[in-house]
């Protein structure tokens, strides 16, 4: 039987040695970020299934084609903002996080 050694060449000895701190790397206004667990697979197609967490950033402007949380009829909905409609943004969602 023949054995194999498992290698990742795009990992570098430095990139695996220094912390990381998910806070600093995905939050980028504190006191505007939510997290948003996501509870349907409404939104599969886009690769955000139920479960996955996201990230929301209420500072920032919802432009044309970002992921956004609307409110909807008193209710939340993730979807993109659109330049042809007038939506209720609660916030842009920056980061989705998705366990493998």
């Amino acid at each position: 039987m023949e054995s194999a050694e498992s290698t990742c060449p795009f990992l570098s000895s430095e990139a695996v040695s220094r912390p990381l701190d998910l806070n600093e790397l995905v939050i980028k206004n504190p006191p505007a970020t939510y997290f948003v667990r996501m509870a349907s697979d409404s939104m599969v197609e886009a690769g955000i299934h139920a479960g996955d967490i996201l990230v929301v950033d209420r500072s920032l402007p919802a432009t044309a084609g970002k992921l956004v949380v609307a409110i909807s009829h008193e209710e939340f909905e993730l979807r993109y903002a659109s330049r042809d409609e007038q939506i209720q943004v609660w916030g842009v969602v920056t980061y989705v996080i998705h366990k493998c």
